[in-house]
């Protein structure tokens, strides 16, 4: 009679030990979704506020809770009604890099390098001078670089919440504003970001 438990008791002890297993195992890959603010400085000629932008996160650990991968998507609901030659209309803005920190605890740290992009939806590609004063608007769609940190506090061993901070900077490549004129000159623009994520984590 006593042999007829011992399925029961392997099959009670196998899956103990696996779920023990599983619990010792640290989640690699987080995602979520992402709220994030881009403040674009003033210009001379006029400036360009945008409101929040929303998207998603997923980063993929490579060695432990040093080095990962990570990467962002974000676009903007609402378009502001500026437009200037260096911003307008919808930002949809996409990076990804890698990111090294520490960890102690609940407490993550990290330093982040993402390259992608910055597209804006309407910008000032050209103005036409007097007597047929107008401006070409159009899209506009520029390299970038997202460095900053990063500052994650585990919830749980599935959840987590995620602050960003850092300097987008974009790319402009030169171009001719003005019929007949001579080009504006490429530069790079320094842009500060903030960024807030509830991860899910696997």
């Amino acid at each position: 009679m006593a042999l007829r438990w011992v399925p029961l008791l392997l099959g009670a002890i196998t899956f103990t030990s696996g779920t023990a297993g599983a619990q010792d195992i640290v989640p690699r890959i987080e995602v979520g979704p992402q709220v994030t603010q881009l403040y674009v400085p003033a210009r001379t000629v006029g400036s360009v506020t945008y409101q929040p932008a929303v998207g998603a996160i997923c980063s993929v650990k490579i060695k432990g809770n040093l080095v990962g991968f990570d990467s962002s998507f974000s676009f903007t609901p609402k378009t502001p009604n500026e437009s200037t030659a260096f911003a307008g209309g919808r930002l949809t803005q996409a990076f990804f890099g890698i990111r090294v920190g520490i960890s102690k605890g609940r407490l993550h740290l990290y330093a982040k390098v993402r390259p992608g992009f910055a597209s804006f939806g309407n910008v000032i590609l050209q103005v036409t001078p007097p007597p047929a004063f107008s401006f070409q608007l159009g899209r506009l769609t520029e390299p970038a670089l997202d460095a900053g940190g990063i500052v994650m506090i585990t919830i749980s061993r599935r959840f987590a919440v995620r602050y960003d901070v850092g300097d987008t900077l974009i790319f402009y490549e030169a171009k001719v504003l003005f019929p007949g004129q001579p080009q504006v000159p490429s530069r790079a623009t320094n842009n500060l970001q903030f960024a807030s994520s509830f991860l899910f984590r696997f």
